[in-house]
């Protein structure tokens, strides 16, 4: 059956339809507006007023203050005076009548002027009696200099009083109240109102009450017809009122308030206009356009996930023409889209199963690996993510400078090089860099890189080297110090085993045995020396972690050495020291340290080991009064093989080399500074003892001494 036709009674188009919306939609807003519009009218006009009463209460206020410091500033002119200082207390006629009294009445343009002594006699006055009597009340409550308004007899002035010090630091000889009575006219043209004065001081509250004003004990405002009024009660020099400046102000736009009565009757008339509209809009185009969505978005959503449409039902035709082509096309689409997605399912899969395959070799790649385009890092492994110290996450679709800037990178002649040019040598062949990145230290790289296919591409590689690098760094190091170190005792060995076959004396014999037993020694001291070194960073870790008194090993190492040597060495206690270690490698520092004072001192040089402690570390020092360590060698000391230029030693230069490797594995540094009396201080530095963990740990060489 086909579907039955309905001539819908509003226009088929959406144009049509949507002209009527607008059209009622207007005619709606008119009366939403036009009632809103009068209600805001009466609260704009009372904040309107409010806001400018108190404005020109204010800017009154602030003009009659201007006016008072004027007259204030040619008050001081006398006040601070030191002549007129003197004349207070030595009156001179002709001073007030040539001097004082033309040139303050002049430029003050004062009606009332009152200079009074210390005892408060009268020296000189000017003005009517009932306001030079108001005047010396308020000078005689002042404490200091004042100035203000005031109330007088002959109306509203302003007025200053000032006491007569001479220079500031004076004391003061008298007082100078200078009084002029307030032009309101001028006052009303300054503010462009219409200003008076009421001698009544009263206190507003309630409607129209303006709360706190500045200068202004209360103040208040009130329509008048066409005009407002704002009232203010003034605050007098001497803290009293003093009485009310009223200012009135014709109002700006219409002064008439909205009746309640029309905007209720727009309201309403709003509310169920909006009703009916709402519900014949739903009726002709809501509903029908609802319906039709929910369709679509139900084949749309099965066509995402590639499945075919379903039967559908006939398109609405109470939705107009627009609609109806517009729902036709979005089928069509949406078939289309079904089709799309089946074979985007079945791509994806395979694209997913070979990306999966090729993120399984790239983890599993112990070398660090990534995929740069323009400049950019599109693909990266866990390796680089740990060579550059962050997350994976953070890492792709980063530049690789960006990446890399947070690295030191030079070649291995100390040469620094860029992420450019590290990238510009990889491409042309394999290259090893140094890299210092924070968290990880120095690291040796063997870093290649490979063009693709696609443009600007190409696949970076990196190898961690560092072993190797050391490896090889120590076998040269070891095969020169042998060279150099084992060749002499051998020589010394060969030439004595050819005067052995001579006739020698018994005592010939026995120097030439001993000689030969002295560059054994020495030779099996230097090779010590060398298993030492090559394998401090496992054997001198510590096996046994507990706590250890440092006073009590500090007292057997100089018992110790006291006795192998000869020498006195003075143990310090500052204070009370523990450390959780090994008792046997921390001996075995200290014991270094004491050596090496003994051979770089004079024998009559003081040896002390100092033990004190400094918040949550400890420290064991060796201080000596020999030559000292200069700045400039004070960290090479500690390196394998280093010995400084001068120094009278028979040893490998390994010495300070396992003190520092102890003490970082027991989490401490060490260094050497100035002793404080002259000489050399080599300082071990701990944390003190806080909880011990029995468990042996080893020693990473890559990480950094605590400074």
């Amino acid at each position: 059956m086909g579907a039955r036709i309905r001539m819908p009674l509003l226009p088929d188009t959406l144009r049509a339809r949507l002209s009527g919306t607008v059209v009622l939609a207007s005619l709606l807003l008119f009366g939403v507006v036009f009632g809103a519009t009068r209600i805001a009218a009466a609260s704009f006009t009372k904040s309107t007023v409010a806001h400018d009463a108190r404005r020109t209460l204010v800017t009154a206020r602030a003009i009659l203050d201007a006016q008072a410091e004027t007259l204030d500033s040619y008050a001081v002119a006398y006040a601070e005076w030191d002549e007129f200082y003197e004349r207070t207390a030595r009156p001179d006629p002709a001073f007030i009548a040539e001097e004082f009294d033309p040139w303050l009445r002049e430029r003050s343009d004062a009606d009332a002027i009152l200079w009074l002594d210390d005892r408060g006699s009268t020296v000189f006055s000017f003005g009517e009696h009932a306001d030079l009597d108001a005047l010396r009340a308020a000078t005689s409550s002042a404490t200091s200099a004042m100035a203000g308004v005031i109330r007088l007899p002959s109306g509203l002035a302003i007025a200053t009083v000032h006491p007569i010090v001479g220079a500031p630091s004076s004391k003061p000889v008298g007082w100078l109240a200078v009084a002029r009575v307030v032009d309101l006219g001028s006052l009303g043209d300054a503010l462009g109102v219409s200003a008076r004065y009421e001698p009544v001081s009263e206190r507003f509250s309630g409607e129209g009450a303006l709360g706190e004003v500045p200068g202004f004990e209360s103040a208040a405002s009130w329509l008048r017809g066409d005009a407002f009024e704002a009232r203010g009660t003034l605050t007098a020099i001497d803290g009293q009122p003093a009485g009310a400046l009223v200012l009135t102000e014709p109002l700006r736009g219409d002064p008439v308030l909205a009746s309640w009565s029309f905007p209720l009757l727009m309201g309403l008339v709003s509310l169920i206009t909006g009703l009916g509209f709402g519900a014949a809009l739903s009726r002709t185009i809501v509903a029908p356009l609802h319906k039709t969505l929910v369709v679509l978005r139900e084949d749309g959503l099965r066509a995402v996930h590639g499945a075919p449409p379903q039967e559908r039902t006939p398109v609405d035709p109470m939705l107009p023409a627009e609609f109806r082509e517009l729902s036709k096309t979005v089928h069509e689409l949406v078939d289309l889209l079904a089709r799309r997605e089946g074979e985007l399912a079945s791509a994806t899969e395979q694209a997913l199963a070979a990306e999966q395959a090729l993120r399984t070799v790239l983890d599993e790649s112990a070398e660090a690996k990534m995929l740069v385009q323009r400049g950019v890092v599109e693909v990266a492994n866990p390796a680089f993510a740990a060579c550059v110290g962050q997350p994976l996450g953070l890492i792709v679709h980063r530049p690789l400078d960006e990446l890399l800037a947070v690295m030191d990178i030079a070649s291995p002649e100390g040469e620094p090089l860029t992420p450019a040019e590290l990238v510009e040598r990889a491409l042309e062949n394999e290259v090893v860099v140094r890299c210092n990145a924070p968290g990880h230290g120095e690291r040796w790289m063997e870093v290649r890189a490979d063009a693709t296919a696609a443009p600007d591409a190409f696949v970076l590689s990196a190898r961690d080297v560092t072993e190797q690098y050391r490896l090889e760094q120590l076998r040269s190091e070891i095969i020169s110090l042998v060279s150099h170190d084992l060749r002499a005792p051998l020589t010394v060995l060969s030439g004595y085993i050819d005067m052995l076959g001579r006739d020698l004396s018994d005592e010939q014999r026995s120097r030439i045995n001993s000689a030969m037993r002295e560059a054994v020694d020495r030779m099996q001291g230097l090779v010590e020396d060398l298993l030492d070194s090559a394998r401090a960073q496992q054997a001198l870790a510590p096996s046994t972690v507990v706590p250890v008194d440092l006073a009590a090993l500090a007292t057997q190492a100089a018992n110790a050495l006291r006795v192998a040597f000869g020498r006195e060495v003075a143990v310090v206690v500052k204070s009370h020291a523990e450390a959780a270690g090994d008792p046997k490698r921390l001996r075995q520092a200290l014991d270094n340290l004491v050596v090496n004072a003994v051979k770089h001192t004079p024998p009559d040089a003081e040896i002390r080991i100092v033990v004190e402690r400094a918040r949550s570390r400890v420290r064991l020092a060796v201080e000596d009064t020999g030559p000292g360590v200069p700045p400039s060698e004070r960290e090479a000391v500690f390196e394998r093989f280093t010995q400084l230029d001068g120094a009278a030693s028979d040893g490998a230069g390994l010495g300070l080399y396992i003190v520092r490797t102890i003490a970082e594995t027991h989490d401490g540094r060490a260094y050497v500074e100035d002793a404080p009396g002259g000489g050399a201080r080599f300082v071990i530095e701990l944390p003190a003892t806080a909880k011990v963990r029995p468990a042996k740990r080893s020693y990473d060489p890559d990480r950094p001494s605590s400074a």
